[in-house]
């Protein structure tokens, strides 16, 4: 699937892509859901966008309140998911709910660096 806003998050560091995947284990793991780390790292992005993938299918045959929790505490918006299904009505929208959460979790570990880096800008992170 080619991404939709345009960056493929995993094309980062090993060290971002490893945070990344470990927000979203986390995420994922507070509703009972389990994300595995992918391997190689090279397949990280699809490897977790199925994982994802399956689980949002799920919830969205049969359980939106935890769907709706999960989308909550993640903090992806409902105008955002309506604007990216409106504008992408050919895309799936289990793949469109990945590809978002997958995005802000990256930000959120981009963020947190940045903001752990601001704080001590004499350590050097990887």
């Amino acid at each position: 699937m080619e991404p939709l806003l345009n960056l493929n998050p995993f094309d980062a560091k090993e060290s971002l892509i490893q945070q990344t995947v470990a927000q979203i284990a986390r995420d994922f793991g507070m509703f009972g859901m389990e994300i595995n780390f992918p391997e190689p790292m090279e397949m990280a992005y699809p490897q977790v966008f199925n994982q994802v993938q399956l689980y949002l299918n799920a919830m969205l045959a049969s359980d939106n309140n935890r769907l709706a929790s999960l989308l909550y505490h993640i903090d992806i918006p409902e105008s955002a998911i309506m604007e990216a299904w409106n504008q992408h009505p050919e895309i799936s929208h289990s793949s469109i709910l990945s590809e978002l959460i997958i995005f802000r979790e990256f930000k959120k570990v981009i963020y947190r660096n940045h903001y752990r880096d601001q704080k001590n800008p004499d350590q050097i992170t990887t």
